[in-house]
C-alpha cells in the first residue's frame, strides 16, 4: 500500500495562541525600608516564594489568586502588665493569601509591560502591593517574568496600628493552559 502523505502534526497549543488561564510562580529578592540584624532561624523553605492562578481575559486584564510565603520586618511598640512600654523588633514568616488584578500591555509578540495591583492578608495583618514589570514570551505560552513591587503590611497591636512596607524584585514563568 502506499503511504499517506497528507497527515498533519498534532499541535499541542491552542489554535489562537492565547489562553483563558495561566499559573504562574514567582520568587522574590526583598528590601525593607529598616534593617535590622535576625537570627533566621525560624523560616520556611519557600520564603520569598509564591503562586497564582490567573483568569486571563482578551483585552489585557487577568484576575486572580495568589499564595505567597514571606517576611515583613515589623517594628512596634506595647505595654507590659505593668505598663512599661517596649520597642519590639522581629521578622517573622508569614503565608499571605491574595485577590489580583493585572493590566498587561501588548507591545510586541515577545515583550509585553505589566501593572498589578494585589490585596490580601495574612494572620496578623491586611497586604496591599502594587507591580510594574515586564513580561518576555519566547514560546506560545510560556512567560518569563520580571517585576518591581511595594508592599506594605498593615497590622494592629494592643489597639494600635502599625505599617510595615518593603520593596521586592520579583521573577519568575507564567505558563499558559
Amino acid at each position: 500500500t502506499k503511504p499517506e502523505s497528507n497527515i498533519e502534526p498534532m499541535l499541542l497549543q491552542p489554535q489562537n495562541g492565547t489562553s483563558s488561564w495561566s499559573a504562574e510562580w514567582k520568587g522574590s529578592q526583598t528590601f525593607h525600608s529598616n534593617s535590622y540584624e535576625f537570627e533566621k532561624t525560624d523560616l520556611s523553605q519557600f520564603n520569598n516564594n509564591s503562586l497564582s492562578i490567573m483568569y486571563n481575559f482578551e483585552n489585557g486584564f487577568s484576575v486572580g489568586s495568589e499564595i505567597r510565603q514571606e517576611t515583613f520586618l515589623l517594628e512596634f511598640t506595647g505595654e507590659d502588665i505593668n505598663d512599661v512600654t517596649y520597642l519590639y523588633r522581629q521578622e517573622p514568616n508569614f503565608t499571605t493569601l491574595s485577590l489580583l488584578g493585572r493590566y498587561s500591555y501588548d507591545m510586541s509578540a515577545t515583550l509585553d509591560p505589566f501593572a498589578q495591583f494585589t490585596f490580601g492578608g495574612n494572620k496578623i495583618g491586611v497586604v496591599g502591593r502594587l507591580m510594574g514589570g515586564l513580561m518576555y514570551s519566547p514560546y506560545q505560552n510560556l512567560n518569563m517574568v520580571l517585576g518591581v513591587e511595594y508592599n506594605n503590611m498593615s497590622f494592629q497591636y494592643q489597639g494600635d496600628r502599625f505599617n510595615s512596607g518593603k520593596i521586592g524584585v520579583n521573577y519568575g514563568i507564567s505558563v499558559q493552559f
